[in-house]
């Protein structure tokens, strides 16, 4: 079955508030806000059990579904609950999907509640639902969301590279015997059995920090560490060895050092309380320490666990691993793997002791055995309208990266500035034709609706720090353009103002200069911006505007390499049947229906794009007059596929009810095909600023 990533993820940022945020495709973020009830449900008696749970003293399953029942309740009330069970009933049984749970927990204004044992949560049995524990379900992966200003950059493996796996023991002579051996076993036979997709790398035993920051240098994609960890004085250590084989404890600040050079996709500590962390001081535990660098994925152990627990969680799993599964459904299905264990099973701690942080959203590393591209590639399309249903797959002339897309759109706004309530019908229909598989093919499109500055600027920092070199980036942007009294030009936030002057208030808003600056700090190759702005004025060379005053955009969002598309007139028009602006329904329309591929070669180049969206503004606006500018090859380049058919769907919604429907094994897979020379040089920016449905005087 075709799996697409459905997230429920629940942010506790106040001591009184709980804020979840639905997450499907093909539709924007559904956002509820209620009260945060831990004060009235974590009792003097659920406070013993999760004392007990810390001192290992749980011996009874009804201890662990009461505690877990606790928790879940503090989380969910009647409200939530009923949204959380409708959502998985739909998501889980009618589509048959996956449903990831994300646990957002603000560390630094309350790390009490950040040190709860989460994993333990289960649905309360009054429900009459079945037993479903949140951290073992099979239709659920259930992990922790680090609160992290920038985002780890997302995980993945060059064409034809090898997972290259670090495994480091550290078993001084004055400690527990650390039992190693069987998980080193799984590891050599998944190398030997897929010798062309892993490799393990020498095993480091005995460690020290030397010897850990020369095998990082080796860049693994995995880092796994087997030893001693403990938590002491409100503060996490790891046991490395010294030169007499005697443990040599440093602290978690150290520990992390060792990770700020070359960043690991996954992490794996293997030690005891890795994942504790203090319910005064935020931020102290090992884990914690290690997230901070930027860590994609990291996977650690809240209480110290028997060396069998251990092992059995750790080659499971590799097992899942090696099945082509994500990283977070390895952790799922490793839990899983424990509670079934009847000398556990939830009598004891030991399932709800894995905790995974995740960052990322797709943890893929190896295709699954036996699944080649060719076979995706084969896989039969039937269809009479776009689908949204069928696999994202790779051209074989593609690069090597994904295709990562942030949508912003802006209908509310402060004084000095008109609503624009069609902005947010912009973004989901370029949302709807980004995540199609067969036209845009983007394998991660993330939609913010009317966001303020800082939420903006950090979501568009987000987009193009965590981007690789290969991979092609875009940013789009549905609502006002205004410019200041310099003449620069500024993106508007929902809390965008101008003062009783007319005159633009600066920092509410996002300047194009502030935005190139960071496009420059991107390693990506392959930047995308649409601006979806309008502007009362006519663009031409030099781009002066009607009052004598002008937006240079090209010195401001240009450069080597990126390309702009301009909408150009003096005139306001009324929207059309759509309720769009005339750019982005033509711009949809061009792509989804195929008619913009104006040479027939089933692919539709941004010249190609550009010359079908001005021929069909000059039929509903003549006075219109949109412009290409661009520098080397840029209006060469490939922006989507045209669909196979060419069948018109102008009366069929973009986004269906059903969503999206994604393999998460080809989510790295891309569908554009470009010419390799193009894609190892070019760097595009599209820049494409229009009128909306009301004139947007700036």
């Amino acid at each position: 079955m075709t799996r697409a990533y459905y997230t429920y993820r629940i942010h506790v940022i106040h001591p009184r508030t709980v804020r979840v945020e639905k997450k499907e495709p093909g539709k924007l973020d559904n956002i509820i806000s209620r009260e945060f009830r831990y004060q009235d449900k974590i009792t003097s008696e659920v406070r013993e059990l999760i004392e007990k749970v810390r001192k290992n003293e749980i011996k009874d399953a009804n201890q662990s579904r009461l505690l877990g029942e606790a928790l879940f309740d503090s989380l969910f009330d009647d409200v939530l609950c009923y949204d959380f069970i409708r959502f998985y009933n739909e998501v889980v049984r009618t589509k048959q999907q996956l449903l990831r749970v994300e646990l957002d927990i603000d560390e630094q204004n309350i790390p009490e509640v950040a040190a709860f044992p989460w994993e333990f949560m289960c649905l309360p049995q009054r429900e009459k639902l079945g037993t479903m524990w949140l951290a073992t379900a099979a239709d659920l992966v259930f992990s922790r969301l680090p609160p992290q200003r920038i985002s780890a950059p997302p995980i993945k493996l060059g064409a034809n590279e090898k997972m290259r796996i670090a495994l480091v023991v550290s078993a001084p002579t004055d400690l527990n015997p650390v039992a190693y051996e069987e998980v080193q076993v799984a590891i050599e036979t998944l190398a030997q059995e897929q010798p062309e997709q892993v490799e393990l790398l020498p095993v480091v035993n005995p460690p020290s920090r030397k010897a850990i920051d020369k095998v990082l240098r080796e860049k693994p994609h995995i880092f796994h560490f087997i030893g001693h960890g403990r938590f002491q004085n409100e503060n996490g250590e790891i046991a490395l060895v010294d030169e007499f084989d005697q443990a040599q404890w440093i602290s978690a600040n150290d520990f992390s050092e060792l990770f700020n050079k070359h960043r690991p996709g996954i992490i794996v500590l293997q030690a005891c309380q890795g994942a504790m962390e203090s319910t005064s001081k935020p931020s102290v535990g090992l884990a914690s320490k290690v997230v901070q660098q930027r860590i994609p994925v990291v996977v650690a152990m809240q209480y110290p666990v028997s060396n069998s627990t251990a092992s059995r969680f750790a080659c499971h799993f590799y097992k899942q691993l090696a099945q082509g599964k994500s990283a977070d459904i390895a952790v799922q299905e490793g839990r899983r793997e424990i509670s079934l264990h009847e000398s556990t099973g939830y009598r004891k701690r030991d399932f709800a002791t894995p905790v995974i942080f995740m960052q990322v959203q797709d943890a893929h590393l190896l295709q699954p055995r036996n699944e080649s591209v060719l076979q995706l590639l084969n896989q039969p399309v039937v269809r009479d309208k776009p689908s949204h249903k069928q696999l994202h797959v790779k051209d074989a002339r593609q690069s090597k990266g994904v295709k990562r897309a942030l949508l912003i759109g802006v209908s509310e706004y402060g004084q000095g500035l008109k609503p624009l309530p069609g902005a947010t019908k912009d973004l989901e229909e370029i949302k709807g034709i980004l995540d199609s598989p067969q036209l845009g093919n983007f394998v991660d499109v993330k939609a913010l609706s009317n966001p303020d500055r800082q939420e903006m600027e950090e979501a568009i920092e987000e987009l193009f720090a965590s981007s690789t070199k290969d991979d092609l980036v875009l940013l789009f942007f549905s609502g006002h353009g205004v410019k200041d009294s310099s003449n620069q030009l500024y993106l508007t936030t929902r809390i965008t103002r101008k003062n009783s002057q007319r005159e633009l208030v600066k920092t509410t808003a996002v300047s194009a200069r502030a935005i190139h600056n960071i496009m420059n700090g991107s390693r990506s190759k392959r930047q995308v911006v649409i601006l979806d702005c309008c502007f009362s004025a006519a663009f031409r060379k030099g781009l002066l505007v009607k009052d004598d005053r002008s937006v240079d955009l090209q010195n401001q969002l240009g450069g080597e390499g990126r390309a702009i598309l301009a909408s150009s007139t003096d005139y306001s028009f009324s929207q059309l049947d759509k309720q769009l602006s005339i750019y982005t329904q033509y711009l949809v329309e061009g792509i989804e229906t195929g008619d913009a591929d104006l040479n027939g070669d089933r692919v539709i180049s941004l010249d190609e794009l550009h010359e079908y969206i001005k021929n069909r503004i000059r039929e509903t606006l003549p006075a219109m007059n949109p412009k290409i500018y661009a520098e080397q090859e840029g209006s060469k380049i490939q922006i989507a596929k045209a669909p196979r058919d060419y069948a018109s769907v102008s009366d069929t919604p973009l986004v269906t009810e059903e969503g999206i429907q994604a393999s998460p094994q080809a989510d790295s897979l891309i569908t554009f095909s470009l010419p390799m020379k193009i894609l190892s040089k070019l760097v595009i920016v599209i820049a494409v600023v229009v009128i909306s449905a009301l004139l947007r005087v700036a």
